[in-house]
């Protein structure tokens, strides 16, 4: 099992992330400010769907609609997470990429399949792990990518769909909302995405963990 700090029992804090997504009143902010955010298309807070009461998600109609970071140098051990709700099932669309804008190569990407399944993919090695998870569409789905060392995971509601262990440099433009050159750009919501430089959950005998109750604080 992978080491990592206790579950939380509260919401969970901005402090010490990398990035930090909330739909607020302000739109969108990043709120470990950290990050200057571009918002493209229509990208917006919405409150037509949201994980938690009083709270907002990010909506991306699948026209246009896209967010992007500068670089985001990743050296060590990282969590990323976030809730996503997606409209429809029709085509390969990016939940989110970190890449090189002038080749359009991803180092870790995590996409939804034609078949409706969730997989976390590399342009440079292909699918990472030989597993996959089905996206459940129209209900929220919790997911985390995690690295430890050089080994990477993927996980759905907690429980791992991927894995392997080869080494990748992250220091690239984060695209939320769709692949790196735009593409494939997906219809539904996301809430409270999150990066941090550290292993967040606390794994069980079979390698899982809770995901949240509560948003995340901040």
């Amino acid at each position: 099992a992978l080491d990592g700090t206790t579950v939380p029992t509260a919401p969970l804090s901005s402090s010490g992330t990398s990035l930090h997504l909330k739909g607020t009143d302000a739109s969108i902010i990043d709120k470990s400010q950290g990050a200057n955010l571009k918002l493209v298309g229509n990208t917006t807070g919405s409150t037509t769907q949201a994980k938690f009461s009083n709270t907002k998600s990010m909506y991306f109609d699948g026209n246009g609609d896209y967010l992007r970071t500068p670089a985001i140098n990743l050296t060590g051990n990282f969590t990323i997470e976030f809730f996503v709700r997606l409209d429809a099932i029709d085509t390969d669309v990016g939940i989110f990429s970190f890449g090189n804008l002038n080749s359009a190569n991803t180092i870790l990407e995590l996409y939804n399949d034609t078949s409706g399944q969730f997989r976390l993919y590399s342009s440079t090695g292909g699918q990472i792990g030989s597993v996959s998870a089905a996206a459940t569409v129209d209900q929220w789905n919790h997911i985390s990518v995690t690295r430890n060392g050089n080994i990477f995971k993927a996980y759905k509601e907690g429980v791992e769909f991927a894995s392997d262990s080869t080494a990748r440099t992250i220091n690239n433009v984060l695209t939320i909302g769709g692949y790196v050159n735009t593409g494939y750009l997906m219809k539904g919501y996301i809430q409270d995405f999150r990066i941090r430089e550290n292993l967040v959950y606390t794994l069980d005998s079979s390698g899982n963990f809770t995901p949240p109750s509560a948003p995340f604080e901040g």
